[in-house]
C-alpha cells in the first residue's frame, strides 16, 4: 500500500514487532526529480536527501540501490534542460508544478502526448 513518508511512518514500517521486519520503497528524489524528468536529460535529486540512510542505519535495515535508465525516455514532457529554450508557457506551467509540489507534495508533469512511448529500459540493482 502507500504510507506516509514522514520518518515516524517509515520507521514504524521498518521496525514491526515481532521480529519481523518489513520493508518500503523510497523514491528520494520524488516531485523534485519528476518536475525534470524529460527525454535526452537524466538528472538525480539526492543531494539533501539523506534521512532515509540514517532511517535504515537506525533499524538495521538493508538498502537496496535501484535505478533504471530509460524512464525519461518514455513520456516527452513540457520543460527544457536548465530553462534553455524555455517558452513563457513553459515557464509559466513549471511555477505552477513548482507551487503544486509545494503545496500537495506531489506534482504529475505535464506530458504532450497521452500515452507512453516504446523505449528500452534497463533497471539496474545493487547489492544490500
Amino acid at each position: 500500500g502507500v504510507v506516509a513518508v514522514d520518518r515516524g511512518t517509515i520507521v514504524r514500517h521498518l521496525s514491526r514487532g515481532g521480529g519481523e521486519r518489513g520493508s518500503v520503497v523510497l523514491v528520494p528524489g520524488g516531485a523534485a526529480e519528476a518536475m525534470h524528468a524529460h527525454p535526452g536529460v537524466f538528472r538525480l535529486v539526492l543531494k539533501r536527501r539523506r534521512g532515509f540512510v540514517r532511517v535504515a542505519l537506525q533499524t538495521g535495515c538493508s538498502l537496496v540501490p535501484t535505478l533504471v535508465f530509460g524512464e525519461n525516455e518514455l513520456v516527452p514532457t513540457l520543460y527544457v534542460a536548465d530553462g534553455g529554450g524555455t517558452t513563457r508557457l513553459r515557464r509559466a506551467l513549471l511555477r505552477w508544478q513548482t507551487l503544486a509540489k509545494d503545496r500537495l507534495g506531489f506534482v504529475a508533469p505535464f506530458a504532450l502526448v497521452p500515452f507512453p512511448r516504446r523505449a528500452r529500459l534497463t533497471p539496474v540493482t545493487g547489492p544490500p
